[in-house]
């Protein structure tokens, strides 16, 4: 993992509240690289942003770093709205419902996350490792 310039995080984050909406969306894409508790608290701010390209950037870039960023139920809670207005926007694209597939399964939803990857495989049926991943979470 490539080290993160010194203060380059703290000049990423004054930009958090940036009244341009495309500056807060481009800080919430450069989140995914920031180290540190401010950077997922200010994920957690943009989840809620009045921007929708801005939401939607936060749960995507959440799905990235949820690994270091110590997600909890009311963070997937938060990522899973954001995802499901992106479905009812966009109701054909797959890229969406897989997403939400993923922050369904990450919040322990495995029937909303077999429901929203099975809506994937409709719109995109060469998805092979959709089709293992559904197979993997099914019950046996």
């Amino acid at each position: 993992r490539r080290r993160f310039p010194e203060g380059a995080a703290r000049r990423v984050l004054a930009f958090a509240d940036e009244p341009d909406g495309l500056v807060r969306r481009h800080v919430v894409s450069a989140l995914a690289v920031v180290p540190g508790p401010e950077a997922a608290l200010a994920l957690r701010k943009a989840l809620a942003d009045p921007s929708a390209p801005v939401r939607s950037w936060a749960a995507r870039t959440c799905l990235e770093v949820r690994g270091r960023v110590g997600a909890d139920a009311a963070w997937w809670k938060a990522v899973i709205s954001v995802l499901e207005e992106e479905v009812a926007w966009e109701p054909d694209d797959d890229m969406r419902w897989k997403r939400l597939g993923e922050a369904r399964e990450h919040a322990g939803d495995v029937t909303g996350a077999i429901a929203a990857y099975e809506r994937a495989l409709l719109l995109d049926s060469t998805a092979s490792d959709l089709r293992a991943r559904v197979a993997a979470l099914r019950p046996r």
